[in-house]
């Protein structure tokens, strides 16, 4: 079972980073659709099904009794993301707001992934560190 939550939560992931690049680089190219209803659903939607695998992994994973240092990690990173992603869609008030705000977005959804992938805080500098 817990490959089927890995290549749920994976393929989410996937999506939901593609769906967000794609309604960010919308916005700053003046486009109105990436915050129309529809959108934000499937945005919605996405995540949900993210975090519903998440969950799967988490109990499946063994995860529930003993937190990795990697998992806070991710965890904490996501709420940092998900403000940031806000600030990049719709609460910035420039276009240069909206950019440095999905970059920075993007930048901590691949510290985010690399946690993952080296189940390490460090994330894709762990190869870079002696916390390897």
């Amino acid at each position: 079972m817990t490959r089927f939550w890995w290549i749920t939560h994976v393929t989410a992931v996937t999506a939901s980073l593609t769906l967000f690049t794609a309604r960010w680089c919308a916005i700053l190219a003046g486009a109105h659709w990436p915050l129309r209803p529809g959108v934000r659903g499937l945005s919605v939607l996405i995540d949900t099904v993210l975090l519903t695998a998440g969950v799967g992994l988490f109990i499946s994973g063994g995860w529930a009794y003993a937190l990795p240092a990697w998992l806070w990690t991710k965890w904490v990173l996501l709420l940092v993301y998900i403000g940031l992603g806000t600030w990049a869609l719709r609460r910035a008030r420039t276009r240069a707001g909206h950019a440095l705000a999905g970059t920075l977005a993007l930048t901590v959804a691949a510290h985010i992934v690399g946690a993952a992938v080296w189940r390490h805080p460090a994330g894709f500098w762990t190869p870079l560190t002696a916390a390897n």
